[in-house]
């Protein structure tokens, strides 16, 4: 995993600012957001809560995928929207039968590496 930063710089520097400042700077802005290339690495969602994530290569093993989507830890299936969804529907099919909520992620400022991320139960 990674090494991650605790606080952005930008963080760093919101905070240093007193309150009307920092009123005006997210007004201006929008809030600050806290590890964010590694939220947009794993589909919107913190690292330690990933059960698992596959890459487009990945996909062709449809039997560690479905086991992944049948644990019992799994809360919600995201799927990268960039990828072709012939290579995907069969894990949106399979997550709809469990009654596993998913969510097609379709952040174009992200470049994920991941197709497919199983995230753990809240």
């Amino acid at each position: 995993m990674p090494k991650r930063e605790k606080i952005t710089e930008r963080a760093r520097t919101f905070f240093k600012k007193d309150e009307l400042s920092r009123t005006i700077s997210t007004a201006v802005s929008g809030p600050v957001e806290i590890r964010k290339e590694e939220r947009q690495r794993y589909l919107g969602v913190f690292p330690e809560d990933v059960l698992h994530a596959y890459t487009q290569e990945q996909l062709k093993n449809r039997d560690e995928i479905e086991g992944q989507i049948k644990h019992e830890a799994a809360g919600r299936l995201l799927v990268n929207g960039k990828v072709p969804l012939s290579l995907v529907m069969p894990y949106i099919r399979l997550a709809q039968e469990r009654n596993l909520p998913f969510t097609m992620v379709t952040d174009h400022n992200a470049d994920s590496p991941f197709a497919l991320v199983v995230r753990r139960k809240d």
